[in-house]
């Protein structure tokens, strides 16, 4: 009986709002767009104790926490991916400037909680022991250098 008492209170009350919002507002330029807004909100309302929905129960399904853990990663692991790929064609475009016959294949980085971009290791083809050599002197200590075969070998 409550179910059916709600129903009813729900309809009464958007009905009113209906009235309400057409008194308000300016009927010509609205009139559409509030008499469907309210015409859904009222089959809603009228049907949801007839399906037995409980609208509650729907959105407390949803992990808000894992979406937003889960989207903060893939942000976080685009974020890198692009500040290495900046890093590998500045890198290239140097050892290219100095005339070395080697290539930075791929960069390999991650972002420190303080926002610091840290290099871990870079991966070179061609003439590896002299884009070494020029490499040490840019970076860090820390960086690892790796030869990469080249697909052709």
């Amino acid at each position: 009986m409550d179910v059916l008492e709600n129903g009813i209170f729900c309809a009464c009350m958007t009905a009113m709002g209906l009235r309400l919002a057409e008194g308000v507002l300016p009927m010509a330029r609205f009139s559409k767009q509030i008499r469907t807004l309210f015409m859904t909100f009222l089959l809603i309302c009228m049907l949801r104790p007839l399906v037995g929905l409980e609208l509650s129960s729907v959105v407390q399904e949803v992990p808000i926490m894992d979406i937003s853990e889960e989207l903060s990663a893939m942000g976080e692991a685009a974020r890198c991916e692009a500040v290495a790929q900046s890093i590998r064609k500045s890198l290239d475009a140097e050892l290219h400037a100095h005339h070395v016959e080697c290539e930075v294949a791929e960069v390999a980085v991650h972002i420190t909680e303080e926002g610091g971009i840290v290099i871990d290791e870079v991966w070179i083809t061609g003439s590896t022991l002299t884009g070494t050599v020029y490499l040490r002197e840019w970076l860090d200590e820390g960086v690892k250098i790796t030869p990469r075969k080249e697909a052709s070998e």
